[in-house]
């Protein structure tokens, strides 16, 4: 076989198994919740890059698609807000990591509300801290704790 004969041969089997599998490559969604509000509304359709579990670098300020640590068959979208090594706290309502206050122009309707305390925690080896922008209309690492990083499937590309 000639040698551009051998490359169209490699890129059609590259591109089936892109097409063909189901755990990597770019995938279409619609938003179900109002959770990332107002950066994604319920209902947006959006693009997401989707990696083989566990071997995606997440870093903060990320919006990631992660499978539920209570229904791993359903899959949700948050934003990484702290990862491996931070230590993490709410203070009335407004994130500090490492002892700082952290800048989020993205969070919906910021809340100051003493009642909104959590932490510190730091955020362990493999593990991430997620938060949807819309915080008082989401269920998440508040609730269920820090993500493992394999649950992460991909990252919003929009």
């Amino acid at each position: 076989m000639s040698r551009p004969a051998n490359l169209v041969t490699i890129l059609a089997l590259v591109l089936s198994c892109t097409l063909g599998c189901n755990w990597v490559g770019p995938r279409v969604y619609r938003v179900p919740t109002g959770a990332m509000e107002p950066t994604i509304k319920a209902g947006d359709l959006i693009l997401v890059m989707r990696w083989p579990a566990g071997s995606m670098k997440v870093g903060r300020g990320d919006i990631i698609v992660f499978r539920d640590p209570d229904e791993p068959k359903r899959l949700s979208i948050k934003r990484a807000v702290a990862i491996a090594g931070d230590t993490f706290e709410l203070r009335e309502g407004k994130l500090f990591l490492d002892g700082l206050p952290y800048h989020e122009p993205y969070v919906f309707k910021p809340e100051v509300d003493p009642l909104k305390t959590l932490g510190p925690v730091k955020v362990p080896e493999g593990q991430i801290f997620v938060m949807g922008d819309n915080r008082g209309s989401s269920r998440d690492s508040r609730s269920f704790g820090t993500l493992p990083l394999k649950s992460v499937v991909g990252w919003v590309v929009f």
